[in-house]
């Protein structure tokens, strides 16, 4: 299924709801316009958050994107690096599991870790 079905199945409400999801180095080229997409610069932060509607409660979500060792980026058209300013906004909504991949990269470069979150809706507290 091509992102375009994605959408129209989305929005008509005919996809049904995923154990889990993975997404490794894709979330931050999202509205950038590098390969097609429409500019948006919430393109990211919408992707995520339509992910909490197709990730079954208590299903979880893999998601690797650079992180800089505390500080945001853009490289422009490329892709997006998530420091302390952008990272909470695209997990917002999402319960952290674990972080794979821990530690600070080099000053001024950037690490590619690998998220475990939970969509907490519809999940008991604790779970």
């Amino acid at each position: 299924m091509v992102p375009k079905e994605f959408t129209e199945k989305f929005l008509n409400n005919k996809i049904q709801q995923f154990d889990f999801g993975v997404t490794f180095s894709s979330l931050e080229h999202d509205g950038l316009g590098r390969y097609g997409d429409v500019i948006n610069p919430i393109g990211d932060l919408q992707s995520m958050a339509k992910l909490l509607s197709v990730i079954k409660p208590g299903g979880l979500m893999f998601v690797a994107v650079p992180t800089g060792d505390g500080y945001d980026g853009l490289v422009w058209n490329a892709h997006r690096i998530y420091g302390k300013q952008r990272l909470p906004k695209l997990f917002a909504g999402w319960k952290l599991i674990d972080v794979i991949g821990q530690g600070s990269p080099p000053k001024g470069k950037f690490k590619q870790h690998l998220w475990v979150l939970q969509n907490p809706n519809g999940c008991k507290v604790g779970n």
